[in-house]
């Protein structure tokens, strides 16, 4: 969800793994509008900070 939110808004944001496979620390968003699901890549979701 916060990749989503960074990319509309262009927000910078703080990841926090919660598995071991690091998802968090990609350029990859998933999105879901009317019903259909989305995937993409753009920079500007990347984290700022992962702790």
């Amino acid at each position: 969800m916060g990749n989503g939110i960074a990319l509309e808004s262009s927000i910078r944001i703080v990841a926090i793994p919660t598995t071991y496979a690091g998802s968090e620390m990609t350029p990859i968003y998933r999105l879901s509008e009317d019903g259909i699901k989305g995937i993409g890549r753009d920079r500007r979701v990347l984290p700022e900070t992962v702790t």
